[in-house]
């Protein structure tokens, strides 16, 4: 025997009674799937909740990695700044003839020199063993900016570390914005070669930047500077959007 359930109901004002059936196996059936959907759509929230979290805590740990990241930058800036500072203050001592006070300024004339000779040496192998490479380049969702990615490579096989600062220049078309901002601009080219992003590399880095861009404002070409940490330009290299 079929087993079914039926509902009556009232369809107009007539006192016409109109009756609907359902078997209990297409009811069961029913309860089944409305049972599912119901599991899938809390599943889905709780899924979406944990996503929204972790993403919500990568948000905070980029941000606070960003600020130490600035505030180690700050500190090598200033270590730098001390120590380039400590390098030109001379502390003469008074000897009691001329003859003694020229043979102590002979000595640190020739060191003077020969770190001069070193630095420009050094520079030299920069030039010669630095390049960027894999370029790549891709808007943002929301159109917003553009991503610049690239490889900055050590192309010898030294051991030694290799260490500069690399600063973008993004040309509008006669206007330019450069990232870091607080370097400065000039005639297309960074103002203050210290403000720029550190690097230090033994082999390759991966580096990407963000600049803003609109359909309005579009970027023509993107320029990067590659400077030694003495203040060397090592690499300037355009890339046409």
């Amino acid at each position: 025997m079929k087993r079914t359930i039926t509902i009556l109901y009232f369809k107009d004002n007539t006192g016409k009674i109109h009756t609907v059936e359902f078997s209990i196996k297409n009811l069961k059936l029913l309860i089944f799937i409305l049972s599912i959907l119901i599991f899938v759509s809390i599943i889905s929230t709780i899924f979406s909740t944990k996503l929204y979290m972790e993403r919500n805590r990568l948000i905070k740990d980029f941000t606070s990695l960003s600020i130490e990241k600035e505030a180690l930058e700050k500190k090598i800036n200033d270590i730098e700044a001390t120590i380039n500072k400590s390098g030109t203050v001379s502390n003469p001592a008074v000897d009691s003839t001329a003859k003694s006070q020229i043979s102590r300024k002979e000595p640190v004339e020739a060191k003077s020199a020969a770190k001069k000779t070193l630095a420009g040496r050094e520079e030299a192998k920069d030039i010669d063993h630095i390049s960027l490479q894999n370029f790549q380049v891709k808007n943002t969702e929301d159109n917003g900016q553009i991503i610049i990615a690239f490889d900055i490579v050590k192309t010898d096989n030294s051991s030694e570390m290799v260490n500069g600062y690399l600063l973008i220049v993004g040309d509008y078309g006669g206007t330019y914005f450069c990232f870091p901002e607080d370097a400065g601009i000039k005639d297309g080219m960074p103002v203050d070669f210290k403000k720029g992003s550190r690097f230090f590399i033994k082999r390759q880095k991966r580096l990407e930047f963000a600049l803003p861009y609109s359909i309005n404002n579009p970027i023509n070409k993107i320029i990067t500077f590659v400077y030694s940490s003495n203040g060397n330009l090592l690499i300037e290299k355009e890339v046409n959007l």
